[in-house]
């Protein structure tokens, strides 16, 4: 990516850099509110992260090195998605599509076109100045948690 040429697209003063790539991290809420009972899948989504606390040798190293080199690197960060693993979950554990409805603000669990629309985004010239990013995608759950 680092060697490859610089995207240009039009904006309202002119032409403007939109650097030389995007890396998006599928990381999950977990990575970043961690949930009793689930150590390995919390720790190995918080791995994908460029961004856990304000300061970290990940967000050093990944996100800020990779900008130099027109590089952004950020993460998507959903919470229950309708997935095959999801789907898995509930008919394991029936009362736990009525806890996850619950818990979210807007009563239901994403739909993964909701997860796939914001890593779009987040390649798009749109974001070019999103750098470092660990993006909740979780109907506010996390400001209510916090």
């Amino acid at each position: 990516m680092a060697a490859q040429d610089e995207g240009m697209v039009g904006g309202r003063n002119g032409k403007r850099g939109v650097g030389r790539g995007a890396i998006v991290n599928l990381s999950s809420l977990a990575g970043v509110m961690p949930w009793n009972g689930h150590v390995q899948y919390c720790a190995a989504k918080a791995a994908a992260l460029p961004k856990i606390a304000e300061r970290t040798l990940i967000k050093i190293h990944i996100a800020s090195e990779n900008a130099r080199n027109g590089i952004r690197v950020n993460a998507l960060c959903p919470f229950a998605t309708d997935t095959p693993m999801m789907q898995a979950d509930f008919e394991r554990k029936p009362e736990s599509r009525a806890f996850v409805d619950k818990m979210s603000p807007m009563g239901r669990i994403a739909k993964p076109e909701e997860v796939a629309e914001v890593a779009w985004f987040l390649c798009a010239p749109a974001a070019s100045y999103v750098n470092g990013l660990a993006m909740p995608i979780d109907a506010g759950i996390s400001i209510l948690r916090n």
